[in-house]
């Protein structure tokens, strides 16, 4: 084949693998007219048809050469397709079809095998065509196009990474240069998270074949996630060259405005040109309008589009009908469920979608339909999950079959969804996957169930905050509200300044936030008034609450505005009373009291009422109108009793009814948390049996809670029982199976100094890793072992066997420190001291004991490498260099 007939081949096959099905057939029309003879452009443009749902033209040029012999089984494999695809089945066509595929099949040659798993290929059937690649290389061992289908076969397996099979036959197909081939390489780079060799492997293409557009638009696939967005932009700019409609290079130019420089604006003035695009150039490409409009949250034009395009397509309507929501227009988002419903009577989605809107409304009909859809659920097995799901969740702890530690088991499988999307690349699919919208809601509603306020120097963060931060940390778009929530981590860690330089990189996403932020947002008005209140600048506190409270009325949703102007009037109470204004903030508490007299929200507001008597100095009264709250409301009665204890032990020194506030909480919330905060009550008064033993009743009632086994573990060490704590550990091993607490009992007992009994520990811990796929927490315990193994080899004279353990120490956290800086950049620093620690005990060793100053010198520069200005690191290198 010539340069432009191999070009020309691997251009079609990759945009039918990429699903741009009208591009594939333009390529396809134009091998015809250049090589009118070559009947392969005839099956290619075929093909293309089947997948516009032009089912009968596909059936008529198929049928037109479905004799000629290189393509004849593929054209037989694709009319039985484009048969089944017809809205009434010709099953009697269908039969013969098959029959005759069936005698074809025994005496094919490998190019009739070549094109049959090429379609199959194409319409993902993976599976099926391993058998037609393999019949083709017994036909022919050394076909460099038998190579490159099973790369692509392998490449197309379901699994998360590809074993170096493909590489190799990827390698024996591009000898002869073939572009598709040096595609299918840089595919394997790019699924094994070798970005940088991807890259390289696409150059080689673009150096050979300047004008093959594919190549540079797998070049933006694989430096997006590497971040080097210069050049993803002149690659895009290159591609548009070329091809001035080029789709992929102008929807990576607004992925870049809007997921990494936030300029919201500026992609909208690239968007209408995209659309232009997309009707030229894949006019009846309903996935991918799908898919765009899904990406871009503005094109809600190319989700009418492809619901327009697919009107039986139940997920299109319900796309649309939550981007509705998202546009406040509920009357046309219940229409677009509706129909999503028309289009299958069984979608979930659509089920939950019309809840949301009832939800939204106050819909007093929501707790029926909640009711039916438990029905539903229990009757076709599934759980309150999938897609559609994610619009309910800010309202769950609302509604009365959900208690807050039931709604964190059902969170616990987004999260773990939303963490193992964050190990994948950084891209389109990424973004798909993770819908910010639903991490949002997750982190909201763990919000609500953290403190209000900031907490007391030194005391840990609660669990809800802790995961919620963990999830925003994540790197979804760049939106402002995302650092507004990270502003507030930073205040409740009492981190002011760091969170006063977060709110402007909060503000520098939107200048439209810049202009109306204070009108808008609850969420900037709390965060800006916290950083005021920690700088004592209370009179400009008070001016952006008055100015908030009164833009309250102009809001749509009456219940958060209810929520919203308790919330703001209590912050005013405080700030009043900061400035000795007792008599203002008592007058607002009354019309507060006044106002929701009756209401779910009176209790609030009891506190409010109690903390400004405690201001006063009126302990009576502020534990008179504390007793008062009931149990009606969890939450709130948790910090009522919470504020009882303050005041019984911070007034009246009285540790028996600090514990016993504690205790009420237990009696009548007796959950998990309940038994963790009367445990950690008891530590707090020194009285640590109490407390091990209310953790150890906890532990009777979820005796795998990793959490709970810690406690536990920790305050046994605390009180220095020593050797029920290695009972303990033992125990939980063999309980709870997590690998965890092998390392805590593994460093107990080196501790201990039963250093045999440590290291056998640490091997069986280190023999379970082996077998599992390890993720970043994987890779830190191993680190964390291995490093815990060098000490104790250190301290059982085996000096030797220490530097190869702290040499492969030194690797393992190597590779914690590339994954730590894109997955935790948070928790950066940390590791890198523990870096340093590793490196430098390394090079000690290894000047000690193998005279080996030249190794050490390379350990110790790797540990400036972390931290270039360590004292201690750089006068040992001095003095070996010397």
């Amino acid at each position: 084949m010539s340069d432009r007939d191999v070009l020309l081949r691997a251009t079609i096959h990759y945009y039918c693998f990429q699903g741009f099905y009208r591009s594939m057939q333009n390529a396809a029309l134009e091998g015809i007219r250049i090589y009118p003879g070559d009947e392969k452009f005839r099956f290619y443009y075929g093909v293309s048809l089947i997948f516009e749902n032009r089912t009968q033209e596909s059936i008529r040029e198929l049928e037109a050469i479905c004799e000629e012999k290189e393509i004849s089984l593929g054209c037989l494999l694709a009319l039985i397709h484009s048969h089944k695809k017809c809205k009434v089945i010709d099953k009697e066509e269908v039969t013969k079809l098959e029959a005759k595929l069936k005698e074809n099949r025994k005496q094919a040659t490998d190019m009739q095998l070549y094109y049959s798993a090429l379609f199959l290929l194409f319409i993902n059937r993976a599976d099926q065509a391993k058998d037609y690649i393999e019949r083709m290389l017994k036909v022919s061992p050394s076909s460099h196009d038998g190579y490159m289908l099973k790369g692509w076969q392998i490449l197309m397996s379901d699994s998360d990474t590809v074993d170096s099979s493909a590489l190799h036959l990827f390698e024996e197909a591009s000898k002869n240069n073939d572009p598709e081939a040096i595609l299918g390489k840089a595919k394997y780079f790019e699924k094994n998270a070798s970005f940088l060799s991807g890259v390289e492997t696409l150059n080689q293409t673009i150096v050979l074949f300047p004008s093959f557009i594919p190549s540079f638009i797998e070049k933006m696939k694989l430096l997006v996630p590497l971040k080097d967005w210069d050049q993803v932009i002149d690659c895009a700019t290159r591609a548009l060259s070329l091809d001035r409609h080029c789709i992929e290079a102008k929807r990576y130019l607004i992925f870049h405005c809007l997921a990494w420089v936030g300029n919201e604006d500026e992609a909208l003035t690239k968007l209408a040109d995209l659309i232009s695009s997309m009707e030229l150039r894949e006019p009846k490409n309903a996935a991918l309008f799908f898919q765009t409009g899904k990406l871009f949250s503005r094109l809600v034009e190319s989700k009418l589009r492809a619901t327009f395009l697919e009107q039986s397509n139940a997920e299109y309507y319900c796309e649309l009908g939550f981007q509705s929501i998202l546009t406040g227009k509920l009357n046309d988002a219940q229409r677009h469920y509706k129909n999503a419903r028309k289009a299958d009577e069984h979608s979930v989605d659509a089920m939950v979608g019309l809840l949301h809107c009832a939800l939204l409304e106050d819909d007093p009909s929501a707790s029926e339909q909640i009711e039916t859809m438990q029905e539903f659920h229990k009757s076709t097995g599934m759980g309150v999950q999938g897609k559609g799901a994610r619009e309910i969740f800010p309202f769950l702890d609302k509604i009365v079959f959900y208690q807050w530690e039931e709604l964190r088991v059902r969170l616990l499988s987004l999260i773990l969804f939303i963490i193992i999307i964050a190990k994948h690349k950084l891209g389109f699919q990424y973004y798909l996957a993770l819908e910010p919208d639903l991490v949002m809601n997750v982190v909201k509603l763990y919000l609500r169930h953290g403190p209000l306020e900031p907490l007391k120097q030194g005391q840990p963060l609660p669990n809800a905050i802790i995961q919620a931060k963990e999830i925003l940390l994540i790197q979804s778009c760049p939106m402002a509200i995302l650092h507004l929530h990270c502003v507030y981590f930073r205040i409740l860690q009492r981190n002011f300044k760091t969170a006063a330089q977060a709110i402007e990189n909060a503000l520098s996403y939107n200048f439209q936030i810049r202009l109306n932020i204070v009108r808008e947002n609850f969420e900037y008005i709390l965060v800006k008034v916290a950083i005021l209140k920690n700088d004592a600048n209370y009179e400009e506190a008070l001016k952006i609450f008055k100015g908030a409270i009164a833009n309250l009325s102009s809001r749509r949703k009456p219940s958060s505005t209810v929520s919203e102007k308790i919330t703001l009037t209590l912050e005013m109470v405080e700030v009043n009373t900061l400035l000795y204004q007792n008599n203002e903030a008592s007058r607002l508490l009354q019309d507060l009291l006044n106002e929701f007299k009756g209401t779910a929200e009176e209790a609030r507001i009891l506190i409010g009422s109690a903390t400004l008597a405690e201001s006063k100095g009126d302990i009576e009264e502020a534990l008179s109108l504390l007793r008062n709250i009931r149990i009606e409301h969890d939450d709130i009665f948790v910090k009522s009793r919470e504020k009882m204890a303050e005041i019984y032990l911070k007034y009246r020194k009285d540790r028996r009814l600090y514990a016993a506030c504690y205790r009420e909480i237990l009696d009548k919330i007796p959950q998990i948390p309940s038994y963790l905060m009367l445990g950690d009550a008891y530590m707090n008064i020194l009285e640590p049996e109490k407390a091990i033993e209310v953790y150890e009743q906890a532990l009777k009632k979820n005796h795998k809670n990793g959490a709970l086994i810690s406690k536990v573990g920790q305050e046994l060490l605390k009180t220095h029982q020593f050797d029920k704590a290695v009972t303990y550990y033992k125990a939980a091993v063999k309980t709870s199976g997590q690998n965890e607490f092998r390392y805590d009992l593994s460093y107990l007992l080196f501790r201990m100094r039963r250093y045999k009994e440590a290291q056998d520990v640490i091997t069986n811990a280190l023999e379970v890793l082996e077998r599992q796929n390890k993720d970043l927490a994987g890779l830190e315990l191993e680190a964390k072992l291995v490093h815990l193994l060098a000490q104790v080899q250190l301290h059982t004279e085996q000096k030797n066997k220490a530097i190869s353990t702290l040499q492969r120490a030194q690797t393992t956290h190597a590779k914690v420190m590339r994954k730590v800086s894109v997955e935790r950049p948070d928790s950066l620093t940390e590791q890198k001291k523990i870096a340093v620690e590793i490196c430098s005990q390394l090079a000690e060793q290894l000047v000690a004991n193998n005279k080996d100053f030249k190794q050490a010198v390379n350990a110790y520069k790797e540990a400036l490498n972390y931290d270039e200005n360590n004292v201690k690191v750089r006068l040992p290198i001095d003095k070996h260099l010397d």
